[in-house]
């Protein structure tokens, strides 16, 4: 048997990039599930043959660490796959005194709330906010702040799961029924909800990994989200932003580090989106783990590596960590992340579908989510995007014929069925 283990947890998403890549590296791994039961968006992304044995995690930590001791003695290091997986993580590398993050704060990387108060107690700048049972005090709170608009969603979910902008008193008291006392998409039950001010302005996501307290930005992308289906934050494209010596990547770089060094992140990757407000930069939440779905093939294009190589790194290899950060160049590319729209539902029974995208010029990447069988609805945030493209080219116009035909041929791509049928 190898001797050199390693744990995933909750290897969704992203996160089942890690296991391939600890296999290359002569790592086996094994998996565990943070929950008895994930969702199926969850489990549609999970790839069961990338791993040794699994486990199921049922509340007792020293239980399920003394069923992995009797099979592997010997474990290396424990990784995030996805947001459920933060806190047990936590604790099973503080247990067993590998490189992690301290659990003693790891609710102030998965609770939105306690991320900003944290935040704000170490002055850096954030927004106002509140979290409630009451939709009262929301209400009063609005009032109170003067508000014209706010965001209300979920205290930890992710993928813009029930994000809501609201104006009106009707608005604010029709997102808190969504909200409150709902399954949420990491498959907890929503017991508050959290109002923020809403931020104007550009969205960013900056994405880092960081080995023993020190941080490597690895890519900053634009967030492009529009109204749609009846919701206001629904994913259109994400835009690459060349990593160059320009005020706004160092603005950004600069903000990135701090929050970073304020919620203790020493090991492992983050995902954070900041908004550039007309009061400077502003948090709008983080993450200890990638980015859902990311693009690696941009990554690999511009920098040789990915943010998931260089997270086992972080954890395993140290100095190959050092290396690679101390020595990349980045490369200039135009490219976007272009979410897939679904304007129908039912159980999809044919996807049109003959290679239209993938043969445009510039795509590099298509992950159908999405599959024959499937329930298939009107696409609102990222659970029910129905598939990912990655557009990558040297000139932009190229990258914008190619996400036009796609918004055009989209429109008549799925075609489904009632469930009952």
């Amino acid at each position: 048997m190898n001797n050199q283990t390693a744990i995933v947890i909750d290897a969704f998403s992203s996160g089942n990039q890690l296991a391939p890549i600890l296999s290359a590296q002569n790592v086996q791994t094994i998996h565990v599930f943070s929950m008895e039961e994930a969702s199926q968006a969850l489990m549609a992304t999970y790839n069961k043959n990338d791993f040794a044995k699994e486990y199921t995690y049922l509340g007792d930590v020293d239980a399920l660490m003394e069923q992995i001791h009797s099979d592997y003695p010997t474990i290396q290091a424990v990784f995030v796959g996805t947001e459920t997986a933060i806190i047990l993580a936590d604790i099973i590398a503080s247990k067993l005194k590998l490189p992690g993050n301290n659990p003693l704060s790891s609710t102030t990387r998965i609770n939105k709330y306690e991320m900003i108060e944290t935040l704000r107690i170490a002055q850096v700048p954030v927004t106002e906010q509140i979290k409630t049972e009451n939709i009262d005090e929301i209400i009063a709170w609005q009032k109170d702040n003067r508000f014209s608009k706010i965001v209300v969603k979920p205290l930890e979910s992710a993928g813009s799961d029930c994000v809501f902008a609201c104006n009106e008193k009707e608005e604010v008291c029709h997102a808190f029924e969504e909200i409150m006392g709902q399954k949420n998409q990491m498959g907890g039950l929503n017991s508050y909800v959290l109002a923020q001010d809403y931020l104007d302005g550009e969205e960013y996501y900056v994405n880092a990994v960081s080995c023993r307290g020190e941080h490597f930005i690895c890519e900053i992308w634009r967030y492009h989200k529009r109204s749609l289906n009846g919701r206001d934050f629904v994913y259109d494209y994400n835009e690459y932003v060349s990593l160059d010596e320009s005020d706004t990547v160092s603005q950004l770089c600069q903000y990135m580090y701090r929050v970073l060094d304020a919620l203790h992140f020493s090991y492992g990757p983050s995902h954070a989106e900041i908004k550039m407000t007309s009061n400077g930069l502003r948090l709008v939440e983080i993450g200890a783990r990638l980015q859902g779905m990311a693009a690696f093939g941009v990554n690999s294009k511009t920098m040789g590596f990915t943010p998931a190589e260089l997270a086992v790194d972080s954890y395993l290899f140290p100095d190959s960590f050092l290396s690679k950060t101390k020595n990349a160049k980045h490369k200039n590319i135009f490219a976007r992340r272009v979410f897939l729209t679904s304007y129908v539902s039912g159980k999809l029974k044919h996807i049109h579908y003959s290679s239209e995208i993938e043969n445009l010029e510039s795509c590099i990447y298509l992950r159908w989510i999405k599959s024959l069988g499937d329930k298939l609805k009107p696409t609102v945030d990222y659970f029910s995007i129905p598939a990912i493209v990655v557009l990558a080219h040297e000139k932009i116009e190229q990258i914008e014929q190619d996400y036009k035909f796609i918004r055009e041929f989209e429109k008549s791509l799925f075609e489904t069925e009632s469930e009952s049928e």
